[in-house]
């Protein structure tokens, strides 16, 4: 079994990406042996199951959703191809025994948040690399813009040999 679809007029379950939840969608009910590649998670799930993902060897990527608050003991055992996971918890959902197989390094997670996942039990699994995303590029201090009028502006390159320390603010200057 690939997938599970159930017809929307059902009272008691539903489905998303072929997994089968509660209707509501805050519970998983049954995940398809053989559901492979990309997993997107329903966006009300509040927590991930005892085994629910155990032994599906084809699913390689997972994306939690902020809503989940657990994650159960052996949630993802032998998923023996999943290597990456997206959270997008701000605070790291809590973790049970064995959750995570040993050949997942990579946790990527919302900007700002590392500190917090390393802090956490997640930090005692095989993941070696939490990313974090959607983070603001950095200013890059060697450049400033100077506004010389309403309509012309002008891109500095900063230079304090040429230009001295000093010329680097960050005012705008019209005029």
């Amino acid at each position: 079994l690939r997938e599970i679809i159930v017809a929307s007029e059902n009272g008691v379950y539903s489905s998303l990406n072929g997994i089968l939840y509660n209707k509501p969608q805050t519970d998983i009910i049954h995940v398809p042996r053989a559901i492979k590649g990309e997993v997107t998670l329903s966006s009300s799930l509040a927590n991930i199951n005892y085994s629910a993902f155990a032994s599906r060897c084809f699913v390689t990527s997972i994306s939690i959703p902020n809503s989940v608050k657990s994650i159960g003991d052996w949630a993802f055992d032998k998923c023996t191809s999943l290597t990456s996971i997206t959270c997008e918890a701000t605070t790291p959902p809590t973790l049970g025994s064995e959750v995570f197989p040993a050949n997942l390094t990579t946790a990527y997670i919302p900007c700002g948040t590392k500190a917090a996942y390393e802090a956490s039990d997640w930090a005692s699994y095989s993941i070696t690399s939490f990313i974090e995303e959607d983070c603001p590029e950095p200013i890059d201090p060697t450049w400033q813009i100077t506004y010389t009028s309403s309509i012309d502006s002008t891109v500095t390159p900063y230079n304090p040999d040429v230009f001295g320390a000093n010329i680097v603010s960050n005012e705008y200057k019209d005029g």
